[in-house]
């Protein structure tokens, strides 16, 4: 699936935060309000660091939280062109 490959090249190559972090649900408000985006899937890792794929079907863009057991957060990436396989519900 196109989300869990995203997610697994997120963790192996995009841990870099491209600003300072903040407080998750700081943005995560962003997401929803700004850019319609939702949370798509979620991932952990060995760090206790949490991985989130927020995205917006409709316009295809996605955006990839990173999250310390601190809960904040910052962003590792972001793009265009999200989308599901027909038939299948993420």
């Amino acid at each position: 699936m196109v989300i869990t490959a995203l997610l697994i090249t997120a963790q192996l190559t995009m841990m870099e935060c491209s600003g300072p972090p903040v407080l998750r649900a700081r943005i995560a408000d962003r997401l929803a309000f700004c850019c319609g985006e939702a949370k798509q899937a979620i991932s952990f890792t060995n760090a206790q660091l949490i991985y989130e794929l927020w995205g917006n079907f409709q316009t295809g863009t996605w955006t990839v939280l990173r999250t310390s057991p601190a809960g904040l957060s910052c962003v590792v990436a972001v793009g265009e062109g999200l989308h599901s396989k027909p038939g299948k519900k993420v």
